[in-house]
């Protein structure tokens, strides 16, 4: 495991120490060598001088070589340089020793790189190497000299060591210093970015419009954000402190025991997903959708679990999931009847074997009908959903146009020239409300069910009219190329919708003409069918999205450019004129659309 920076860089300091103190001490051993020879002339031969020389040239030599050995073998030589000079020194002066005062260096240079134990052991060591030598003193096993030497080499002497041990300390302390002042920077800059960090957390977890509690696993809540006390309906410090189960239903499979054994499984897994029975303050049952997620947390492990509230869509399900069940009882009692009705028919009405054919050919024809009716219905379900969503945005659009009007009319009152940027926003609202206004209209096109269908309807006068409607996109870009029948195109319906139905497909075919491109459009009486042909040149329509291409809000524009209600609607009118309508198309060639309309007897005789 990788060391923290600030460990790393007090070791750096340590390293720095030794390094200074074997090149500090081995330029003054030099110069208090050289100084202590002259004693050699006044004193004769002794043992220190070699003692002394060979400490000396051990720390040259590791001051030399320091880049290349580690700090303990570093240390460990000059715990052993300190006690030959302090051990032969005392050997010879005693009490007198001036390189006494080098045992207090022992511990300190110990305690850079030694454990406790082991310093305790050196220190230990050298104390009773001078108990030894101070006892065979007092014994006189050891002698002094007649006359000591307390001339000005052993005040040098002294005075260097004394120097030497300030230095060592003072230069420690400084390291040291710089170094905890760094690390303090580091910390208190660490520390900001904590606070930093926990208030983007506190934001992002207030703003979320789901619940979410933090917990242990054993279900007690120990923090929750803001939503949860929306959906709750609990104040902050009433959740603190409870349990899950005191915000669950209790029911049969929402009990504690439950609820612990879905936080296991999230536990067990990473994360589980899961639908849960909660109760709020107010007594009321709703269901959520649990994520349930084991996270670390100042170094101890808690659960996450994030709550959605699903009860309205559970609820749909669950009647879905009734309803479901009752229908396949419905149709298994259904079954079993008309098994044993065709038990018995098979038995008494073998006679009827040679009207199969035909009651093949009318099944087949139910089940036509059934498609057709199943269609109708559908259609039908998304004209009442349809009407409702037009209905209910329509209100807040007046509310956003009268407003936007409003604050139009009151900027220009209280200035009379209004900057471009306000302009460029107000026509920008302007703009989105209207685009929301057409959607409404084509909404509240799509869902009307009662109309006039007893017009005349003058099918080429219908066609012409849609053209001049779409003159302004035409230009510059589309050329029409027309072909009517010679006999009038006569029709009785409701001449609101076909203009509705032919404008979406000569725009929709306007539409899907990139650059420019012609649209061709025919017209002709075919078997009692009045049939209206509009091919265009434009880009083609890819032949798996053929069937789709009349289902509500399907589109191929891209998103903004269409509500997909255009082709549906059409369609609609088209059925309800008692048509048909159908789509030819290849990718890169253009797209063609046949309109069948059936003719009455009474509307052949018009044209007649």
């Amino acid at each position: 495991m990788q060391k923290p920076i600030e460990f790393e860089r007090i070791e750096e300091v340590k390293l720095q120490i030794v390094d200074a103190s074997l090149t500090a001490s081995s330029i003054l051993g030099i110069i208090i060598y050289l100084v202590s020879l002259n004693s050699y002339f006044a004193r004769g031969f002794e043992i220190s001088f070699i003692t002394d020389f060979i400490v000396l040239l051990i720390f040259i030599a590791i001051a030399l070589l320091r880049k290349k050995i580690n700090i303990q073998v570093k240390v460990s030589f000059i715990l052993v340089g300190l006690l030959i000079l302090v051990f032969t020194d005392m050997h010879r002066l005693g009490i007198f020793s001036a390189n006494k005062i080098l045992l207090a260096l022992i511990p300190f240079f110990s305690t850079l790189t030694f454990a406790f134990r082991r310093i305790l052991f050196i220190y230990l060591l050298a104390l009773i190497g001078v108990f030894i030598i101070a006892y065979l003193h007092i014994t006189e096993v050891l002698k002094l000299p007649k006359q000591l030497d307390i001339g000005v080499g052993a005040w040098v002497i002294n005075i260097v060591l004394i120097a030497i041990m300030g230095l060592i300390f003072f230069t420690v302390t400084l390291k040291f210093n710089n170094t905890y002042e760094k690390m303090i920077a580091a910390l208190i800059q660490s520390n900001n970015e904590i606070k930093e960090k926990e208030k983007n957390y506190s934001e992002i977890f207030n703003s979320s419009t789901d619940a979410i509690l933090i917990h242990t696993a054993q279900g007690k809540i120990i923090d929750i954000n803001q939503a949860m006390t929306h959906i709750f309906g609990y104040e902050r410090d009433e959740m603190i402190s409870k349990k899950i189960i005191e915000i669950s239903s209790g029911e049969e499979n929402y009990d504690e025991a439950s609820a612990l054994l879905q936080i296991q499984l999230a536990i067990k897994n990473g994360s589980h997903t899961f639908d849960w029975l909660f109760k709020r303050k107010s007594g009321d049952f709703f269901w959520g959708e649990v994520v349930v997620k084991e996270i670390t947390i100042g170094g101890e492990k808690q659960i996450l679990s994030v709550v959605r509230d699903i009860n309205e869509k559970k609820q749909i399900a669950l009647e879905l999931t009734s309803y479901r069940e009752h229908l396949e009882q419905i149709v298994e009692k259904r079954t079993l009847e008309v098994t044993r009705a065709n038990e018995k028919l098979m038995e008494v009405n073998k006679e009827l074997y040679n009207q199969r054919e035909e009651l093949t050919s009318i099944l087949e024809e139910l089940k036509s009908t059934q498609n057709k009716l199943v269609h109708s219905e559908k259609m039908a379900s998304l004209g009442v959903l349809a009407a409702g969503v037009a209905h209910e945005i329509n209100n807040p659009l007046n509310f956003i146009q009268g407003g936007v009007m409003g604050l139009e009319s009151f900027l220009q009152q209280e200035s009379n020239h209004l900057p471009e940027k306000v302009h460029y926003i107000i026509d920008t609202i302007k703009k989105g409300v209207e685009r929301a206004a057409n959607i409404v209209t084509s909404l509240n096109h799509f869902s009307r069910q009662v109309s006039k269908s007893n017009e005349i309807c003058d099918l080429h006068s219908i066609i012409d009219n849609c053209l001049v409607m779409l003159n302004n996109s035409f230009k510059n870009k589309v050329t029409i190329q027309k072909k009517y029948t010679q006999q009038e195109a006569i029709l009785l319906g409701n001449e609101g919708k076909l203009h509705q139905a032919i404008i979406n497909i000569i725009r929709n075919a306007e539409q899907a003409i990139k650059e420019q491109g012609i649209i061709y459009i025919e017209t002709k009486i075919v078997n009692s069918n009045f049939e209206i042909k509009i091919r265009d040149t434009g880009c083609g329509i890819d032949f798996e999205m053929i069937d789709k291409i009349t289902d509500p809000f399907f589109t191929t524009k891209a998103p903004g450019e269409g509500t997909g209600l255009g082709l549906s609607i059409t369609y609609n009118i088209i059925k309800e004129h008692g048509g048909n309508l159908e789509y030819t198309s290849e990718l890169g060639k253009g797209t063609q659309v046949l309109i069948s309309l059936p003719l009455k007897e009474d509307e052949i005789q018009i044209i007649d």
